[in-house]
């Protein structure tokens, strides 16, 4: 490789390092195809297997650390590191709704930022037909625990924007009442 050829890949390495940025960074100052590291290292706490038993339903929680995936929010399109969230829930031992073997790119409950060391905010995209739609924030409060609080947004369902709803309608399963949430490891 002659020094021409060394010099050109050292100033490519060293532009896309530039274009690195933490987590948090405000959505302004993101720019297309940059990365969004965490360089914090906050995520790994929170990944794990986490359950949760509400009355007669039980949640598993399934929390990914992923690397580089592609975001497309608004017009700008960058690539994060971010938590995948996949569940089970289970009504009297009998799963209701599962997202366990889902693939990444389909998987609807992902971080959106950390608001702190130990508090990541998530974004649902909901499910049949967007609903239950909402954020989630999830706190580390040590080793085993951690806490969910899930907030759905309403859906206005019309025949035009909804043509599968079905007849006895949706329920969210996934849990937001009571507040605060303990799951444990």
């Amino acid at each position: 490789m002659n020094r021409l050829s060394i010099l050109i890949l050292f100033f490519l390495f060293i532009a896309c390092k530039s274009q690195q940025a933490p987590l948090n960074t405000d959505y302004d100052n993101i720019s297309n195809n940059s990365q969004l590291k965490d360089l914090d290292n906050i995520y790994p706490k929170f990944a794990g297997v986490w359950t949760a038993n509400i009355g007669d339903k039980q949640v598993k929680l399934v929390i990914d650390k992923v690397e580089n995936i592609q975001m497309n929010v608004g017009l700008k399109s960058y690539y994060s590191d971010a938590l995948l969230v996949r569940y089970e829930i289970r009504i009297n031992g009998i799963v209701k709704e599962s997202s366990l073997n889902l693939p990444n790119s389909d998987v609807t409950i992902i971080s959106d930022s950390p608001e702190n060391l130990n508090s990541v905010l998530f974004f649902y995209e909901g499910g049949i037909c967007k609903v239950g739609w909402g954020s989630i924030m999830i706190d580390y409060i040590g080793s085993t625990k951690l806490r969910w609080n899930y907030i759905p947004e309403s859906s206005v369902l019309t025949n035009q924007n909804c043509p599968n709803y079905p007849a006895n309608g949706i329920d969210i399963l996934l849990p937001y009442e009571p507040e605060n949430i303990i799951f444990t490891s």
